[in-house]
């Protein structure tokens, strides 16, 4: 590992003085990222959602996909080709702080976590496993007429690691079914193809590797107002 690498894994500030400072290792930086997150991927990720599911059966919580992997588990029952983590979802009064241990001794790294008032109005985690992510979004009541996850973007023009806070409202249920999922079987919500529809579109069954994530549709809000009260939080492997 050379020493640019090491001081940016270690240190996230310098990380992005790097990327906006010299443009040129910045984007090196970042692609040899992309490339690392692929392999990855695609050598551990069915041990990364064996290692989860076992974790949230054997510890008794409940959990099911959500958003790309969810969408994978309905058209493709597996992966999306061009996708490169795991989303999977929870409602956020299921969660618990012993959850963060419990998955530490499945072998999960505790990346970060964006979170909204400490958590009271919206929270992402994020965990390593063998290089591979997987993202938890916790699914919050509704606060205007849908319940909803929340995801985060720098947006051009914001400071360094100020962060928008976006509302996806969608039709969350708390009934799953089991779907099928490479050579395994998962949980998706009860509605799966409801939310698939909500999120992806009425033609979410033909693939688009276009797809753009950051993409706003109907059902995704920026939260301004939410700005001042979210924060990142970064747990730097020691």
């Amino acid at each position: 590992m050379d020493l640019i690498t090491f001081l940016t894994n270690k240190m996230p500030r310098t990380k992005k003085f790097v990327e906006r400072t010299f443009p040129f290792i910045g984007k090196t930086m970042n692609a040899r990222r992309e490339r690392m997150r692929v392999e990855a991927y695609k050598a551990y990720g069915m041990e990364t959602a064996r290692q989860f599911n076992a974790c949230m059966t054997e510890c008794g919580y409940r959990y099911m996909l959500i958003g790309g992997t969810m969408l994978g588990a309905i058209r493709e029952h597996g992966f999306i080709k061009h996708d490169m983590d795991l989303d999977v979802s929870m409602w956020i009064d299921e969660y618990s702080p012993k959850m963060i241990d419990d998955l530490k001794r499945y072998g999960f790294e505790w990346l970060y976590s964006y979170q909204i008032a400490e958590g009271k109005y919206g929270r992402e985690d994020t965990f390593d496993y063998k290089g591979c992510r997987i993202d938890i979004f916790y699914i919050y009541p509704a606060i205007y007429k849908l319940p909803y996850i929340t995801d985060y973007w720098n947006e051009p023009g914001m400071a360094p690691g100020t962060y928008m806070p976006r509302r996806q409202e969608m039709p969350f249920v708390r009934e799953t079914r089991m779907e099928k999922f490479e050579d395994m079987m998962l949980p998706v919500p009860a509605n799966a193809e409801e939310q698939c529809i909500f999120r992806y579109g009425e033609d979410y069954m033909t693939p688009n590797p276009r797809w753009d994530n950051h993409k706003k549709v109907g059902c995704i809000l920026d939260w301004e107002e939410m700005v001042g009260q979210t924060r990142h939080l970064t747990y730097p492997k020691l």
